[in-house]
């Protein structure tokens, strides 16, 4: 008699795990490929993921509604939590665990003292978690509203959150489907339309599309065949191994050209399917960007802004000192003391404006600045000094902010709106004088350029796009509600003064930002890395800011009615534009502080406000919904598609039925054993039904090996028994024999 499979227990089947990791990192590769700056971590984690979580939790089928619904509902429920993990990701608004770690670590220290009655315990220390949480949350969500009409910046963050979240789904069903033996094609379907929407609005090459889609299709065919399998294998029919393998190449082959002549169809001239691609309404920006990646314009080779050079580079991490800390590094003589101020006093030699993420930079235009013949008394609101500059490497003049001019040959680095970044001096520059304003005694500077044209803090305001946004986060909740600039500019130096200084750190790895490093991972550091810290979290917030490194005032020696500056007094320092003119700052916690209340501040015009028209949130609102919609929709299409169960034949249920009679006996089908030995061993356990089984294994075998149908009296006989079979329970006379 002839030999029935048992429906074979699942193993992992690596010819379709290779096919699933590949297709569930095309839409990553694609957002890698893609002209906007897309968020492809967000894709790969998403796709690995989804389809490794997909996999383990899997779909069965059930007969009883309650349990069917409670599961479709833990998939949901597993699928958002993913979803929004996800996305929170990629709007960077997860809560910072480093930042946890430390307020747990600080709650734990606090107890340990209070418990032990410690009288440093103080106050329970505050948490900065919540709140930055709280801010990133609130921050994510007007940028999602923002974003349909938000450039470039925009595009990328609408394709970004849609691509990664259609990658998320597919990847997720995909899972499913693969462990459920089903067909990937409608499971995975969101998987192919991510695919598409970031390999074709964002730009690129176009190959991760055209290989990411025949993977797609591959292995929608294999795993199809791979459902046909189980089906076959239930309704006890022979089919030859090698089929898949050939379904595989065929299916590959077949998938290859189509997607060949789809990638040469647009190259048609005047073909009528790129017209769709032309609009002439007016759309938002953000969707303008789209629409023109969509057309992917040739690169071109960008203008060079000739007569620009780039200049000093300062790396965070290294110390400014060039020699021990007592060496003598300037001696700044002046006809009397510095006058007290509401803001620290430092000899400036260089200014930077650029933030690179390790490190600062400045971009300058060079000019000759001749040497001036001094007056014999020094002009009002002007200090004169006489430097001595003992430093082995002078590559700059040292001079009080502002420097007007100096008695030496120098070349000045300006920036297009007249700042002077330094004074590089032409010869030797050992002994120099300098005449500085004050900037307290400075007038307000004109909003225009003698041109005409309004003076741009645009780049004192600019910051690298690889800035992490905890960092701006961190920078609202530290200025909280407080109002002005000043006021906010206060509540920073305040916070970096609390951070512990360290006079040893180990250097940056590549790829770190520093600022962020610093904030909330090392929590000390040099003096470059407050300095940064506090102009980068002032850019964040909107206030102009530049560093600036020199030296602190030093040791003032009365009989000579000099300044001894030390090389332990090299210094870094923020500059911040507040209220018309440039304050510094001394965030260092080492550094001290001047007495800002003895010193009432000079009045200055107050410019008001240019208030940018807020987006239209409406709308914002509006395409957001349709896009999660869209999702959502795709999502549970692919999944009410892709889970109906193949049609159950009559000698399948009878197989099935059978089996399960025989586990209810205690009768294991051994491989190998035919319908009838099988029904004969649940028959010696089961004597009241043993009739019906043989029946049952009678025409389960003729239907084995005939070439026709059962007709309506075999399956008569099919229900009458299997109506037995699933009503017998074993008694304990069954068990012992």
């Amino acid at each position: 008699m002839g030999q029935f499979r048992r429906i074979p227990v699942q193993r992992l089947d690596w010819t379709l795990v290779v096919l699933v990791i590949l297709a569930v990192l095309a839409p990553g590769f694609a957002a890698i490929d893609a002209t906007l700056p897309l968020s492809s971590g967000a894709f790969f984690w998403g796709g690995i993921a989804g389809s490794g979580l997909g996999a383990i939790v899997g779909y069965r089928a059930t007969s009883c509604a309650s349990r069917r619904a409670l599961r479709i509902a833990a998939l949901t429920l597993i699928w958002f939590i993913g979803l929004a993990l996800l996305l929170l990701s990629i709007g960077q608004a997860l809560p910072a665990l480093d930042v946890a770690a430390a307020d747990i670590c600080a709650a734990i220290s606090w107890a340990w003292k209070v418990a032990w009655r410690d009288p440093a315990a103080g106050e329970p220390p505050q948490t900065l978690t919540l709140a930055l949480w709280r801010v990133a949350l609130f921050r994510f969500r007007d940028q999602l509203i923002a974003a349909p009409a938000g450039g470039e910046r925009g595009a990328a963050l609408m394709l970004s959150v849609a691509g990664a979240s259609l990658t998320w789904s597919g990847a997720f069903l995909t899972g499913i489907a693969i462990r459920t033996r089903r067909t990937t094609l409608t499971y995975g379907l969101p998987l192919l339309i991510a695919l598409g929407i970031v390999a074709i609005p964002g730009g690129g090459s176009g190959s991760p599309l055209i290989i990411g889609s025949g993977v797609w299709l591959v292995l929608a065919v294999a795993s199809d065949f791979r459902r046909r399998e189980t089906m076959w294998d239930a309704a006890a029919i022979d089919y030859s191994t090698e089929l898949f393998r050939d379904m595989v190449i065929w299916g590959g082959l077949l998938t290859a050209g189509a997607l060949f002549v789809a990638w040469a169809l647009p190259l048609w001239p005047g073909n009528p399917l790129a017209r769709i691609f032309v609009r002439d309404d007016a759309i938002p920006s953000g969707l303008a960007v789209l629409e023109r990646s969509i057309q992917r314009p040739l690169p071109s080779g960008g203008v060079a802004d000739i007569g620009v050079p780039v200049f000093a580079e300062l790396p965070l991490g290294l110390s400014l000192e060039q020699g021990p800390p007592d060496q003598l590094a300037l001696r700044v003589t002046l006809s009397a003391p510095l006058p007290p101020a509401r803001e620290p006093r430092y000899w400036r030699a260089r200014i930077f404006n650029r933030y690179t993420g390790d490190g600062w930079g400045s971009s300058a235009r060079v000019a000759d600045e001749p040497p001036v013949a001094f007056p014999n008394e020094p002009l009002p609101g002007t200090i004169m000094q006489y430097v001595e500059d003992l430093r082995p490497q002078r590559a700059t003049l040292v001079a009080l902010p502002d420097p007007l001019f100096a008695d030496i040959p120098a070349r000045a680095e300006r920036l297009r709106d007249g700042s002077l970044m330094a004074l590089v001096p032409v010869g030797g520059g050992a002994r120099y004088r300098v005449l500085s304003r004050l900037p307290e005694q400075a007038p307000p500077p004109e909003r225009r350029q003698p041109g005409g044209e309004a003076v741009d803090l645009g780049p004192y305001l600019a910051l690298p796009t690889s800035l992490p946004m905890r960092v701006r986060d961190l920078a609202v909740v530290i200025a909280g509600d407080r109002q002005g600039d000043e006021a906010r500019a206060l509540a920073l130096e305040r916070y970096l003064r609390n951070l512990p200084y360290a006079y040893e750190v180990e250097p940056l790895a590549d790829g770190v930002d520093g600022v962020d490093h610093f904030l909330f991972s090392m929590r000390s550091g040099y003096c470059t890395y407050y300095a940064s810290a506090m102009a980068v979290m002032a850019r964040a917030l909107g206030i102009p800011s530049r560093l600036a490194v020199g030296y602190a005032s030093g040791e003032y020696d009365e009989r000579a009615g000099s300044y001894l500056v030390r090389e332990a007094d090299a210094h870094a320092w923020p500059e911040l534009f507040i209220a018309g003119r440039w304050v510094a700052f001394e965030p260092t916690p080492v550094r001290p502080l001047p007495d800002r209340g003895a010193i009432a501040p000079s009045p200055a015009p107050v410019a008001t406000p240019v208030e940018a028209a807020p987006p239209d949130r409406i709308r914002g609102v509006l395409i957001w919904l349709a896009v999660l919609s869209g999702v959502a929709a795709l999502t549970a299409g692919g999944f009410l598609l892709g889970r109906r169960p193949p049609r159950d034949t009559p000698l399948a249920r009878a197989q099935r039925d059978l089996e399960r009679c025989g586990a209810r006996a205690g009768v294991e089908w051994s491989p190998g054993a035919t319908i009838h030995e099988y029904a004969t061993l649940v028959a010696l356990r089961a004597p009241e039904i043993a009739a019906d089984l043989m029946t049952l294994a009678a025409i389960l075998t003729e239907a084995r090996y005939s070439n026709h149908r059962l007709d309506s009296a075999a399956l008569a006989q099919i229900e009458r028994a299997l109506t037995r079979l699933r009503s017998w329970r074993p008694t304990r006379r069954s068990i012992r024999s």
